[in-house]
């Protein structure tokens, strides 16, 4: 029941962090303040950091806002079961990568990443900041 509810809790922080996001406006080009090369690599390490569930170093790439929402024993409790059913990773199948403006008219960038489990496809969507602070994770 305890791991229902902190789930819950996951799920609720991360849809209203991309609530937030989502209502910006959607202007798609990435800000020239962000290289696409960048967003790509340090996307590729947080999914290498969650498979290898080290979710202590996924939070110190946390914007401060991120961090006083959520911790690594969430993580923990909510991402583990959902990689331990993917199995293996296999492979990086396909990205995108977009560019996003805030309601404070600051940018942001959003990678999705389909990867290849060995028993599923796993969607991430991760979210950067300027300072290439991570302010979204969402793993589908």
């Amino acid at each position: 029941m305890k791991r229902l509810l902190n789930l819950g809790l996951l799920l609720l922080v991360i849809q209203l962090l991309l609530i937030s996001l989502t209502a910006c406006s959607s202007s798609d080009s990435l800000a020239s303040t962000f290289s696409k090369e960048k967003v790509s690599e340090k996307s590729k390490i947080i999914v290498e950091l969650l498979n290898d569930k080290n979710y202590e170093k996924v939070v110190d790439n946390f914007s401060t806002d991120l961090k006083a929402q959520l911790n690594a024993d969430l993580l923990k409790t909510n991402l583990d079961p959902v990689l331990v059913k993917a199995g293996n990773f296999n492979e990086f199948k396909s990205e995108t990568i977009v560019g996003k403006k805030l309601e404070d008219k600051s940018d942001y960038a959003v990678e999705v990443i389909v990867c290849s489990y060995e028993n599923t496809n796993l969607t991430y969507t991760i979210s950067f900041d300027e300072n290439m602070d991570l302010i979204g994770l969402y793993v589908k």
